[in-house]
């Protein structure tokens, strides 16, 4: 079984090609669904499926597109 690869919020942004404060601008402004945080260092962590959710409720277009 092969586990999903996750996404930090560097990576995410630059998929998205926006800057990191952007995400976190619009989590703290319930723009777009909290991030899950990975329980050993507590970063935020983003799947595939999340990116694209952002992509779309922000209108960007995506590598993953």
């Amino acid at each position: 079984m092969t586990q999903e690869k996750e996404y930090t919020l560097k990576e995410a942004a630059k998929i998205l090609g926006v800057h990191r404060d952007s995400i976190l601008y619009w989590e703290r402004n319930n723009m777009i669904p909290k991030a899950r945080r990975n329980p050993k260092n507590n970063y935020r962590i983003y799947s595939k499926e999340e990116i694209q959710e952002i992509a779309k409720l922000r209108g960007i277009k995506t590598l993953f597109f």
